[in-house]
């Protein structure tokens, strides 16, 4: 089998095959990405929420100036 035929039938596995699909993102290391992204959101999240805290605190010390 060529080159070109392996990497055909591939690409056919990933677009149909599910199960396949998945056994290559883990085997990548796609599993780690997400978890690493869903951290960032966690910790994005929380600074956020700082930062609407500070703003109503901010807000509230205008209003008393």
């Amino acid at each position: 089998m060529s080159s070109a035929e392996l990497k055909r039938r591939i690409m056919r596995l990933l677009r149909e095959d599910e199960e396949f699909r998945y056994a290559v993102l883990s085997m990548v290391g796609y599993g780690e990405l997400l978890k690493r992204t869903e951290e960032h959101d966690r910790k994005f999240n929380e600074i956020l929420a700082r930062l609407e805290e500070h703003d109503r605190k901010f807000a509230e010390i205008m209003v008393r100036l």
